[in-house]
């Protein structure tokens, strides 16, 4: 990843958190609701991020600033 920038990082790790949550659903049947919960704040504010950042682009008239 050349020119990632630490939401994008931190989108994927989540990303991959959540499929081991619903992976760990798949095979055990058992769910974390503490964990979901959790992992579902996490979502909304990483939502909440990327859209005030496309937000500040559309402002910016899409520069970037690199």
């Amino acid at each position: 990843m050349k020119n990632a920038d630490p939401l994008t990082i931190l989108t994927v790790i989540v990303g991959l958190g959540l499929l081991l949550v619903l992976g760990r659903f798949a095979v055990t049947g058992e769910l974390s609701e503490g964990l979901l919960g959790v992992m579902a704040t996490i979502i909304g504010g990483l939502v909440t991020a990327l859209s005030n950042r496309k937000k500040d682009k559309d402002k910016d008239g899409g520069a970037d600033g690199s």
